[in-house]
């Protein structure tokens, strides 16, 4: 597969999120009550697993997949 279509491919995998978790986007955690901003979607290497980088306010990152991520532990904060 050529750098052309990897690209495509990849793109192809974060079109069913697209307009769900976007980057600067706030999030609440449910179980903790701490919130989050969204700083990036991408693919773990490895498996090319969708995953979503964020960001909680004491500032640690943090990776998990976006499956996981909307799995219900976490909500949209409508700022």
């Amino acid at each position: 597969m050529d750098k052309e279509d990897m690209t495509e491919t990849l793109l192809s995998l974060l079109e069913p999120y697209r307009e769900t978790v976007t980057v600067g986007s706030k999030w609440l955690h449910l179980k903790s009550k701490h919130t989050y901003e969204v700083i990036a979607v991408g693919y773990l290497e490895s498996s090319l697993t969708t995953i979503v980088v964020y960001k909680g306010s004491e500032g640690l990152v943090w990776v998990r997949p976006i499956t996981e991520f909307l799995d219900g532990r976490f909500v949209a904060i409508m700022t």
